[in-house]
Order: C-alpha cells, then sequence, then structure tokens
C-alpha cells in the first residue's frame, strides 16, 4: 500500500483509448484546451497549429487539420 506521502502517478490516457473508450467529448475538450492556451501562448499563428496537435496528440496530418478547423469553427 501507498504511504500518504508518496505521489500517484497515472498512465496519460492515449488519444486512441480515449475513442475506443466512446470518449470523444473527453478528447474534444483536451484538444480544445490545447489549441486556446496554444493560441494565448502567441507561439504560433493559429493556422500553423497542426504541426503541434500532430505533436501533442499523435495525430496524422489530416486528423491535426480536422481538429483545428472544428476548432475554428466554434469561434
Amino acid at each position: 500500500m501507498k504511504q500518504a506521502n508518496e505521489k500517484i502517478h497515472l498512465r496519460p490516457i492515449s488519444t486512441f483509448e480515449l475513442m475506443a473508450q466512446g470518449r470523444a467529448d473527453e478528447l474534444k475538450g483536451r484538444v480544445f484546451v490545447f489549441l486556446l492556451k496554444l493560441r494565448d501562448s502567441g507561439v504560433v499563428n493559429m493556422f500553423g497549429a497542426a504541426p503541434y496537435l500532430e505533436e501533442e496528440f499523435d495525430f496524422d496530418r489530416e486528423e491535426a487539420n480536422d481538429w483545428l478547423a472544428k476548432w475554428m469553427r466554434s469561434f
């Protein structure tokens, strides 16, 4: 049993696992929050944000562009 002062490390859930478990709304929330934080950081013009999604969520290029377009249409 873990001691009270020991940290419990949970494995991050993958994009594939979220979709396989029917948790698309959770994935959408994670992607949209990531894009909001990226926009607020000023690191990149959001039209060039797809590679950041590819890296963060292990999306292929088409999937990253689809998510970016969904996010942009939400405004």
